[in-house]
């Protein structure tokens, strides 16, 4: 177990020695050594791919058909799937629904035990 405190107080050292390092030189505090001077800062941008000449009339293809699935699905899901107009933010709603399921979870049980009390105190 000290082994692994040693091993990471060793790499947060690191780290933090690192980061002081790397701000102090973008700060111009530190002059860097030649050696990083030589690093390019960016990497060269790859030439773009041609595409054969019937890639577009595939492409225009396929967004055709990706709309006309759209559509359909959203005629058959429309009357189920329904967007919230609401402005309450998400993980308000997820809170507010995880707190429903749990309070409806209570009920169930308090029901059930309710029932299984009275079956068995009856004659």
């Amino acid at each position: 177990m000290k082994v692994v405190k040693v091993a990471l107080l060793a790499v947060l050292l690191l780290v933090l020695a690192g980061t002081g390092v790397t701000v102090a030189s973008n700060r111009g505090l530190v002059k860097a050594p030649d050696w990083v001077a030589k690093i390019p800062r960016q990497v060269p941008s790859l030439p773009r791919p041609k595409l054969p000449p019937e890639a577009e009339k595939q492409v225009t293809i396929l967004s055709d058909r990706t709309q006309a699935v759209g559509s359909h699905v959203g005629a058959v899901l429309g009357s189920y799937i329904q967007a919230s107009e609401e402005k309450e933010p998400i993980h308000q709603r997820t809170f507010e629904y995880a707190r429903y399921v749990y309070c409806q979870q209570v009920v169930k049980d308090y029901q059930e035990n309710e029932a299984a009390s009275a079956s068995s105190v009856q004659p």
